[in-house]
């Protein structure tokens, strides 16, 4: 089911922390695996350079108004633009196997 504005909405998800990455220089970056599935029952996997706590709270102010993913702080911008890419590509693989 679409939101009124046209932006899916997340039936379920789930986030698997990784270790950092070294960027070099000792700039270590959190990551994350992010799994979302739809409430069409598309599922997909992606990853994001942020933090899980960050990565939750985006997937929260999705679910509360999916309109934030194209509103986003900068703060947001990264784990919102994961929630984009997941279900962007997810939907591209289910239209691409039918």
């Amino acid at each position: 089911m679409e939101s009124r504005t046209g932006i899916r909405v997340i039936k379920s998800s789930r986030i698997i922390p990784l270790p950092p990455v070294d960027w070099g220089g000792g700039d270590l970056r959190d990551v994350a695996l992010l799994e979302i599935t739809t409430s069409e029952g598309i599922t997909g996997p992606g990853s994001a350079y942020t933090g899980v706590n960050q990565l939750r709270d985006a997937l929260t102010l999705y679910q509360q108004d999916p309109a934030t993913l194209h509103n986003a702080d900068a703060e947001m911008t990264i784990p919102m633009s994961a929630i984009d890419r997941v279900i962007t590509e997810s939907e591209s693989r289910q239209h691409s196997t039918t």
